[in-house]
């Protein structure tokens, strides 16, 4: 989402927000969901390095679209 490699998606690139970030990654999460997959595991693991780091915070997706550890 953020750090030195850049990809569409990324915060602060092509006019994405962190909240549009947040956003894709639950649409995602809802389509992989509703799918019936059981062989994903959803870790949210930023990567703050970079120019222009992101405030991480504001980009979690919420306790319920992860795996891993809270912020």
């Amino acid at each position: 989402m953020s750090g030195n490699r850049r990809f569409p998606w990324s915060a602060q690139l092509n006019g994405n927000s962190l909240a549009d970030y947040a956003a894709a990654w639950r649409h995602v999460h809802d389509i992989v969901t509703r799918a019936g997959a059981t062989n994903v595991t959803w870790v949210w693991r930023p990567n703050v390095s970079g120019p222009t780091p992101v405030p991480i915070s504001e980009s979690y997706t919420g306790d319920d679209y992860v795996e891993g550890l809270n912020p």
